[in-house]
């Protein structure tokens, strides 16, 4: 490789993931996250576009046969997964991270961040979530 040339494609790639309100930011980080599309979500819980609670997503996902894993900050989890941020308190925010560790976020604020420029580290994270099929024994 030349001096000067790029060592790969990753800072041209874009943000998957985009907010349409104010609050609506794990419509489309879990509907990455479970491959649902936000009209899919939206019909199911209409108040998600308000913002829900985790609690709240874990109860959806568990009527749609799926277990919510959660993962304290710090401690080693799959990909892909949400993060929730906190940004001040009582103030949240997800993030998802993609498989090849990319950080999407739906802010408007890093409408144009390539994901992997974006650092975990930046980020106040207070609980990682994975999710799965749930496994009913019985």
């Amino acid at each position: 490789m030349q001096q000067g040339e790029l060592k790969s494609e990753w800072w041209f790639q874009s943000q998957v993931l985009r907010q349409e309100g104010e609050m609506d930011c794990g419509v489309c980080v879990f509907g990455e996250l479970v491959g649902l599309t936000r009209e899919e979500i939206i019909f199911d819980i209409p108040d998600a576009v308000k913002g829900i609670t985790d609690k709240q997503w874990e109860a959806y996902f568990n009527v749609k046969g799926l277990e919510m894993v959660r993962h304290q900050p710090g401690e080693e989890h799959p990909l892909p997964c949400a993060h929730l941020h906190q940004i001040l308190p009582g103030v949240y925010h997800w993030i998802y991270q993609a498989e090849d560790c990319g950080i999407h976020d739906s802010s408007e604020s890093c409408q144009h961040c390539p994901p992997k420029s974006l650092k975990l580290s930046s980020y106040n994270v207070v609980l990682t979530v994975t999710i799965k099929k749930r496994s009913d024994k019985g």
